[in-house]
């Protein structure tokens, strides 16, 4: 999957989780889903890069969890912030659009061998 696939892919998913946790944080289901989204857009680069620069470094699980878990921690922060939610649920929402993601395209990529 190419960078722009797996970005495109990472928007899509992370602005369905994000609507569907509209409820849960009490904010407008869209706001949700374009926090998400931006933050997306400012993590994705980053973490392609780290992913790439990491390749014989470390094995995929060990590179996957630590760069899935920043990456999570980064996006419920961005969702802290621009939503003024708690801590504690800006980092689930974070891990919760970023696991959707990190699963759909794990699951993608197993149906495309």
């Amino acid at each position: 999957m190419s960078q722009a696939e797996a970005l495109g892919l990472t928007l899509l998913v992370e602005a369905v989780v994000g609507a569907l946790l509209g409820g849960w944080l009490a904010r407008p289901r869209w706001q949700v889903a374009l926090t998400f989204v931006a933050a997306s857009l400012c993590t994705h680069p980053l973490i392609w890069q780290a992913n790439e620069r990491l390749v014989g470094t470390l094995a995929f699980p060990a590179r996957a969890a630590v760069l899935e878990t920043a990456v999570a921690v980064l996006e419920g922060a961005m969702a802290h912030l621009a939503l003024r939610i708690g801590w504690g649920r800006g980092i689930a929402a974070g891990a919760a659009a970023n696991a959707s993601s990190f699963a759909t395209g794990i699951l993608l990529w197993w149906l495309a061998r």
